[in-house]
């Protein structure tokens, strides 16, 4: 059973969320005119019925007023003259009461509210007292968050990295492991090797930019990483990609590291900082010494003639390697670098599928060769019933079903549209705006890709999408395929 406050967690997301806050926390332009208020947010993601009571108990506050923003004044925020605090506290208390499966009102806001309240005399310590003990509040995440920093309390910084390892957020855990060690290195959880490993255990992706873009890079962290034999996919697919992090300290990690299967470090979002030459030639130092990464997806990254030749003569002189998925779509390759893989694709054995759409268009016939002699490939090994060489599986070879083929050939007729579509990188200016990366053209295509070979691998888990595959025509393309794997189910279990 879930303690209260990962109940909280976990509900903040659907719930609404009620915080307080006064002048002595700026917080909007409207605080310049009202320096004596209290101002209060609720953010309603209930049905309107109970929406429109609790908006109903807020506007029998007297002098309430509610501030505008944007281009409406419906922003949530209200505000009530600090004169009339007992009045407002009453009623705070008593919706968070009535509401309590709904509402909650952040601890840590609430208390240096009712401290503000008295320094300013509008309230008299004995009723701060009483509201601070009557007034239903809940010691969020934030909360925690702020005391963790501002008390450099290690065990809450170790507290808050398993919570969000029980919400899933790996970045978040990984953070406060570190913030936990800068607080005090000499805890007894870090002086005892297996109590990081056990933490650590279970994590299977990573983000590329917070482990190696940061100055503040946690050699003892990377280390126990490296080790895990969970984490499968290093990817830059959720945060705002800079090359900066294809360092000397991501070569040597991928050295080390005989777990990791996916590099995906095609661009997500950022159209200004991509990957040069330089970057990959210090991506195929590490695949040249690395034995375990099976896909590399490095789309949209302006690597040239000269990065694709770095990692084709890497991958040659490594024997021992089981890449055979090679993703360089858009990468500024020209005849010449397409030329020079097709020349050498004889020496990368493990080598089954190569993207190169989106590059020169003076290559295509050398591609389409590059294409027919991978699938001459595939069709010899299939027909001498022999396993892909120097790889233990391929998505090409394994067999899959007749509904997996079906979601497959889905999918790749929805990245056919997305493709050609006129529309650019975003469908409309407030998908841009409003819905971030995961609405992106790019997103969306490096999706396709990844469900592909996840459904091809027979690891695809529903349960762990990425998020340009949780909204649009994607959304609708997976959920019918999680709908026939259910009906499916269904049938196997019937007597």
């Amino acid at each position: 059973m879930k303690s209260k406050i990962q109940l909280k967690f976990s509900k903040a997301y659907r719930a609404a969320r009620l915080t307080t806050s006064n002048s002595s926390m700026p917080d909007y332009y409207e605080m310049e005119d009202r320096p004596d208020d209290i101002l209060f947010s609720a953010w309603y993601c209930l049905d309107h019925e109970v929406s429109f009571a609790i908006e109903a108990k807020i506007r029998t506050l007297p002098e309430r007023y509610q501030m505008s923003m944007g281009e409406g004044p419906d922003s949530g925020k209200h505000g009530v003259p600090a004169k009339h605090a007992v009045k407002v506290l009453d009623c705070l208390s008593a919706l968070a009461t009535e509401y309590a499966d709904f509402l909650y009102i952040e601890k840590n806001e609430f208390i240096a509210l009712l401290g503000n309240l008295v320094e300013r005399g509008h309230l008299t310590p004995e009723k701060a007292d009483h509201y601070r003990e009557t007034t239903p509040v809940v010691y969020t995440i934030k909360d925690m968050e702020g005391d963790a920093r501002n008390k450099q309390d290690a065990d809450l910084a170790l507290k808050l990295a398993q919570l969000y390892k029980e919400a899933g957020d790996t970045r978040a855990q990984l953070d406060w492991f570190k913030q936990a060690k800068r607080f005090n290195s000499a805890h007894l959880f870090f002086a005892v090797a297996d109590n990081l490993k056990a933490s650590l255990d279970g994590i299977e992706a990573a983000d590329i930019a917070f482990l190696f873009e940061q100055e503040d890079s946690a050699d003892w962290l990377l280390d126990q990483l490296a080790a895990s034999p969970t984490l499968k996919r290093l990817s830059s697919f959720d945060s705002n990609f800079h090359p900066k992090c294809i360092n000397k300290t991501f070569a040597d990690f991928i050295k080390k590291s005989q777990h990791i299967s996916e590099l995906d470090l095609g661009v997500a979002f950022s159209a200004y900082a991509r990957m040069t030459p330089i970057h990959a030639r210090i991506l195929a130092e590490a695949l040249q010494e690395n034995c375990s990464v099976e896909r590399l997806i490095l789309g949209e990254q302006n690597i040239g003639d000269k990065g694709l030749k770095a990692i084709i003569d890497a991958l040659i002189n490594n024997p021992g390697t089981r890449l055979n998925n090679l993703n360089v779509f858009s990468c500024c390759i020209s005849e010449r670098g397409a030329r020079y893989l097709l020349e050498n694709i004889e020496k990368i054995p493990s080598l089954r599928t190569v993207n190169l759409s989106d590059n020169d268009r003076k290559a295509t016939t050398i591609i389409s060769t590059i294409d027919a002699v991978l699938k001459a490939r595939m069709l010899m090994e299939r027909a001498a019933g022999d396993p892909p060489s120097d790889t233990s599986s391929s998505s090409h070879v394994m067999n899959i079903g007749p509904r997996e083929s079906a979601f497959v050939a889905e999918l790749t007729a929805y990245k056919q549209r997305r493709s050609a579509d006129t529309r650019g990188e975003y469908y409309s200016s407030f998908a841009r705006f409003f819905s971030g990366e995961k609405r992106s053209k790019t997103a969306k295509l490096n999706t396709v890709d990844t469900l592909i070979y996840r459904i091809q691998e027979g690891i695809f888990d529903a349960e762990k999408l990425p998020a340009a595959a949780k909204n649009g025509e994607l959304s609708d393309i997976v959920g019918r395929y999680r709908a026939s794997q259910n009906k499916s189910a269904d049938l196997d279990n019937a007597p």
